[in-house]
């Protein structure tokens, strides 16, 4: 699964029933076509596991790309997974602040794909980011995954970046979620809709299953707790073994804009901003309500994590009616 796209696609051609087509697409996407498409293949009986492993002998044999070599070149890794407007960069920002600043290399936003390395240069995708130079004094690396499926991403294998790598999966809670992302949507409908509104209650859902099912090997961070609770952050501070360090705490990045109510108002005093109430000032909003109702399973899901919601799913689809 480590192979390049064009390998996969001439894979394909060897085995009957599975049309080839990978080649132009990103690599974790052409690893996860090519997955699916033998699974297939097999399930109807017109591949065995033997006649499988002899294409892929042959093939991987033939075609070998030293560029899917991954260099072991940072000392700490840290790979964070949320979803838009649920205080990623609020997050980024206090992890930062446990590192020498000059130390931090930092990619944004970032698409899931396999880690590539030469001596000196790291890609993260194919689309976002080429080839980034490493600079000496550059010994951690984070990278923020937004809107992307954890469960999908090659974290065993891109966890060889670094002698460290450990993977954050952050979730905040459902209508707090639900309202920043309604807020911010008001200003660019358009991109709010691509970027924020399309995948989110499903999304969010499926952030908050993983979660409870155990979410291996990702540390799991409920944002309302990390945002209020000192001890929480200690706690988390000790899983990633961490110097004690609120520096970073209050801030407010630059990326995305800032806060969708905020902006960028309350940098230098992040701590002071009502993030855990925002769904109050929105409920007359019908682009909010429709979020709040677009997946039933949301707001049950959100019960067990985050404790409750002050309006029911009846209530909100009462309030939804009466428009």
């Amino acid at each position: 699964m480590t192979q390049p796209a064009q390998v996969l696609d001439s894979l394909l051609t060897a085995i009957e029933g599975c049309d080839p087509g990978l080649r132009y697409k990103g690599v974790l996407t052409a690893a996860l076509s090519f997955q699916t498409c033998v699974l297939d293949t097999m399930r109807r009986g017109q591949l065995t596991r033997e006649a499988l492993n002899q294409i892929l002998q042959e093939g991987i044999g033939t075609n070998t790309d030293s560029s899917t070599n991954l260099n072991c070149i940072f000392d700490r890794a840290i790979l964070l997974f949320g979803i838009r407007r649920s205080g990623n960069h609020a997050l980024i920002e206090w992890l930062k602040g446990h590192f020498d600043p000059n130390a931090v290399l930092f990619l944004n936003s970032a698409e899931p794909s396999l880690f590539r390395t030469t001596a000196s240069e790291l890609s993260v995708d194919a689309c976002t980011y080429g080839a980034v130079p490493i600079r000496e004094h550059q010994t951690c690396l984070i990278v923020s995954y937004e809107n992307c499926d954890p469960r999908l991403y090659p974290l065993v294998y891109n966890s060889g970046i670094a002698s460290r790598t450990d993977a954050l999966l952050l979730l905040r809670d459902f209508p707090n979620t639900a309202a920043s992302i309604a807020r911010a949507a008001h200003d660019q409908p358009a991109f709010g809709y691509r970027y924020r509104i399309r995948d989110f209650p499903a999304l969010w859902c499926i952030y908050a299953k993983f979660i409870l099912d155990g979410a291996p090997n990702f540390h799991p961070v409920l944002y309302n707790d990390w945002f209020k609770s000192i001890d929480k952050r200690f706690q988390l501070e000790t899983t990633l073994k961490l110097r004690r360090s609120d520096a970073g705490l209050n801030r407010v990045s630059h990326f995305g804009q800032g806060s969708s109510f905020d902006a960028v108002t309350y940098d230098g005093n992040a701590q002071d901003m009502d993030v855990l109430n925002r769904w109050a000032t929105m409920l007359e909003d019908p682009l909010f309500q429709f979020l709040l109702l677009a997946e039933e399973e949301a707001l049950p899901l959100n019960d067990i994590l985050f404790g409750g919601f002050d309006r029911s799913y009846s209530d909100i689809l009462a309030i939804w009616q009466k428009r």
